[in-house]
């Protein structure tokens, strides 16, 4: 996944997920907060999004017994977001992700084609539990054409 989001600005909270990392998801969805949206943005358990550690420039933690850095570009396009992490290849973490779905307007992932549907989080079943999800897919990767 990547992001999770909720009705949109007039009509009360707009929810989101957020499901994946890098400029392809998290700068575009960083606007979203300005139009009154909830975005929850589901990380790896393994050292969270990448961009964690993109830097210089860092930001120190201000807990000074945590010597922790963040980089300024994740802090910058991920404020205001909710962040959780979820194993997706866990059963507990696949029945959160379907938990969280039901309850959301929005979904924007940038897994390589086809991952998601192998783990079984992908539209058609996203979608049998939210028929009014709006499932969104950014990826810089073709899908694999079947030979026959």
């Amino acid at each position: 996944m990547s992001h999770v989001c909720s009705s949109y600005a007039g009509t009360g909270p707009f929810r989101r997920i957020e499901r994946g990392g890098g400029r392809t998801v998290s700068y575009p969805i960083s606007s979203l907060f300005f139009h009154s949206a909830e975005v929850i943005k589901i990380e790896n358990p393994k050292g969270g999004d990448d961009t964690r550690a993109w830097g210089p420039p860092f930001a120190k933690n201000l807990d000074p017994s945590d010597p922790a850095q963040e980089s300024a570009y994740f802090l910058g396009v991920n404020r205001n977001k909710k962040s959780i992490t979820v194993n997706l290849r866990s059963e507990e973490g696949k029945q959160l992700i379907h938990d969280l779905v039901k309850k959301v307007d929005v979904l924007v992932e940038n897994y390589v084609p086809g991952k998601l549907d192998e783990m079984g989080l992908g539209y058609k079943e996203l979608s049998a539990l939210n028929p009014r999800l709006v499932y969104t897919s950014i990826t810089g990767k073709e899908k694999k054409k079947k030979k026959h």
